[in-house]
């Protein structure tokens, strides 16, 4: 199973935004990917984070690597999602 993790820190001014976006992939990842979602607070679980190389907040992490920091648009997320889970994703 493919997991992808939401780093966000507390009063981070764009992290609300990531709330529709995450809403959204919830539904999106049931019909497509084996994909466990997670949020996870950076200073609740910082080795985590580190060891991620999250170093900005709203990060998503996709299986250990990060694969967009920021709040992507949900098309460019899902683009970068299925080419990683079916083996497409460039270096």
């Amino acid at each position: 199973m493919n997991l992808l993790e939401l780093f966000f820190v507390p009063n981070c001014l764009s992290c609300p935004d990531t709330d529709d976006l995450w809403d959204k992939l919830q539904l999106v990842r049931r019909d497509r990917w084996h994909l466990r979602m997670v949020r996870r607070n950076m200073r609740q679980w910082r080795d985590r984070a580190a060891r991620a190389r999250v170093f900005a907040s709203p990060s998503f992490v996709l299986n250990g690597k990060v694969i967009f920091i920021g709040v992507p648009t949900l098309e460019k997320m899902t683009q970068k999602i299925g080419a990683a889970v079916n083996g497409t994703a460039r270096a």
